[in-house]
């Protein structure tokens, strides 16, 4: 059989001929173009069934997209997104949300910066923060993720203003205000009753997203872990590195692809208290951090953009050795997120 052409041609005569024409031999239409057309249209029209995703050792996200319809296993996320709004039925989340508008506990979310009060002596003052004039749209667009790093020092000034900027206290809301049946206020507590906000949105400001930072090189800081406390802009200092936990550090926990992790600067890890919200909003909680931890993340990239730093967030990494590493306990306190800092 004589190769044709093959010609696109999909409006009538008179438009086509104003189309760019893409011409190729049948040669070339068998051995490029339709193997890869078939396996897109066998992705997008078929799904092979396998049965027993439950019996199987090694779990892959394809074993149980193929087992979906027919094992009574389903993936723990799937579960999670069926139950964490079940029905207009559930008065669940509305009692958990109706016991945060009383007294009590909004006197008990007044007083939480004393816990900054309680760990002043083993933290760090970080420097004010630079004032950032610069047009949001410019920022937004020359965003990108940077995994090249030049093993340059961040300064205590950079780094200081990226926390705040992502999870720094801007505003102070008087919590005495709409509260049912009146308020009421203690002596012991004082007469003011007031909730910091911070530059990323949480649901009922309840900030259940902690900041944990293994810093391996900033200007004026050891090298160690510490952990942001937004309420009096401090660093805790939850311990510093030996020198034979620097090469632990790099060699056994930062192993990024294509990501020299010894020009990393600071591991920003985002560690979620899940008490702290779920107690209002069930099992909506988890969604609510999730989202927030976003928010908290792009504040990060766009003011790393402005200081001209690179950043990038991970989705490989070893779970529970970082929870370790940064000690917490992996249960009530769990990490939901890594970004990387660098020069």
């Amino acid at each position: 059989m004589p190769e044709k052409l093959l010609k696109h041609n999909n409006k009538d005569d008179k438009e086509s001929e104003k189309d760019e024409k893409i011409s190729m031999t049948l040669n070339e239409l068998k051995t490029e173009e339709l193997p890869q057309l078939k396996g897109i249209i066998n992705f997008c029209a078929n799904i092979p069934i396998f049965l027993y995703p439950h019996t199987t050792i090694v779990r892959s996200p394809e074993t149980w997209y193929r087992g979906i319809y027919f094992s009574t296993n389903r993936l723990v996320g799937e579960d999670f997104l069926l139950n964490h709004r079940r029905s207009d039925i559930d008065i669940s989340m509305g009692l958990g949300v109706k016991a945060y508008k009383s007294f009590p506990v909004r006197g008990a979310l007044a007083n939480r910066p004393l816990q900054d009060e309680e760990v002043k002596h083993v933290s760090v003052k970080l420097t004010e923060p630079e004032k950032l004039n610069v047009p949001i749209g410019p920022i937004i667009r020359s965003r990108r993720s940077v995994r090249d790093f030049s093993g340059k020092t961040v300064k205590i000034t950079e780094l200081s203003t990226l926390l705040y900027y992502c999870q720094g206290v801007s505003a102070i809301a008087d919590i005495t205000q709409d509260i049912e049946g009146g308020f009421l206020g203690t002596r012991t507590l004082g007469p003011e009753y007031k909730n910091n906000l911070r530059n990323a949105p949480s649901g009922g400001a309840l900030y259940p997203i902690d900041l944990y930072l293994i810093v391996n090189d900033v200007e004026k800081l050891d090298k160690g872990i510490y952990q942001y406390m937004p309420n009096s802009h401090s660093l805790r200092i939850v311990r510093k590195f030996q020198e034979k936990e620097i090469s632990t550090l790099t060699e056994s926990l930062a192993v990024f692809n294509g990501i020299d992790s010894k020009k990393v600067n600071v591991y920003i890890i985002f560690v979620y208290n899940i008490i702290l919200n779920s107690r209002k909003y069930g099992d909506s909680a988890m969604v609510f951090a999730l989202i927030e931890t976003g928010e908290i993340s792009q504040n990060i990239h766009l003011t790393a953009t402005a200081l001209g730093i690179g950043s990038c967030d991970i989705g490989g990494y070893k779970k529970q050795q970082f929870e370790k590493f940064i000690c917490v306990d992996g249960l009530s306190k769990q990490m939901v997120s890594l970004l990387l800092i660098g020069k």
